[in-house]
């Protein structure tokens, strides 16, 4: 196929903006610039870089979701050895585990959805500041959140480094025995380190429990996967995940 119309199809933009890629010698074939349009590309044979970005279609790549669980580490190794979202993979994901990106981190004690992928293309869509993509958390709190804080929090709390974007904040069903936890979803636009965590305290309140069950248009729900489970992401997911 045409050298734009592979690129396009890697997920780096219109199909005109690639051609600009390939005007602008921002493109590698087999290690040699080109700025052929007709240039012909065969997936899977030609080896073909972007600013430095392996360019590879969908189907080559290879995109999971975790349910994390809680005092697991989002990383590849721990020094003090304890589990690490790498440990949960499947044995037919271990071959391609040094691959594979976490796209967004989730701390210690937080639970929910986690992306990983072999597509440096899609994580940056996930994590870059610019595309604003809506991450959404269940965060049961110590106690009741005042309308004034609840105010707060949404129009764009103020914390050691900096304001945060505005957010959206909806009271949900109290949990607990009896139904004294109050509970809250949180949808943010930007990810801070601990930001939910840090905009509860904020308002001198405490978490409980945090969990993330939506990344772009994709939730816990729709994925079916329960605590600790893993699972390949399908197109039509992935494209969620772009919304």
């Amino acid at each position: 196929m045409r050298i734009s119309h592979f690129l396009a199809r890697c997920g780096f933009g219109s199909r005109r903006q690639c051609e600009e890629f390939v005007k602008q010698g921002r493109v590698l074939v087999n290690g040699e610039v080109t700025t052929d349009l007709a240039r012909q590309v065969e997936p899977g044979a030609d080896h073909v870089e972007i600013a430095g970005r392996v360019a590879m279609l969908a189907a080559q790549h290879l995109t999971l979701a975790l349910h994390k669980p809680p005092e697991v580490m989002v990383t590849r190794r721990d020094p003090q050895g304890r589990r690490t979202v790498y440990d949960m993979l499947p044995p037919e994901a271990a071959p391609r585990a040094n691959e594979l990106v976490y796209a967004g981190r989730l701390d210690f004690l937080t639970s929910g959805l986690l992306i990983m992928t072999t597509d440096g293309v899609l994580v940056n869509h996930l994590t870059h500041p610019s595309r604003h993509v809506e991450k959404a958390y269940l965060v049961a709190t110590s106690r009741s959140l005042l309308a004034d804080e609840i105010g707060r929090i949404c129009s764009g709390i103020e914390l050691d480094d900096g304001p945060v974007q505005p957010c959206t904040m909806t009271a949900m069903a109290p949990t607990g025995r009896g139904g004294r936890i109050p509970r809250y979803e949180i949808v943010l636009r930007e990810g801070r380190n601990r930001q939910v965590r840090r905009m509860i305290e904020a308002v001198d309140a405490r978490v409980m429990s945090l969990c993330r069950t939506r990344v772009g248009g994709l939730t816990l729900q729709k994925l079916g996967i329960a605590e600790g489970e893993v699972k390949e992401l399908t197109p039509d997911q992935i494209a969620l995940l772009r919304e």
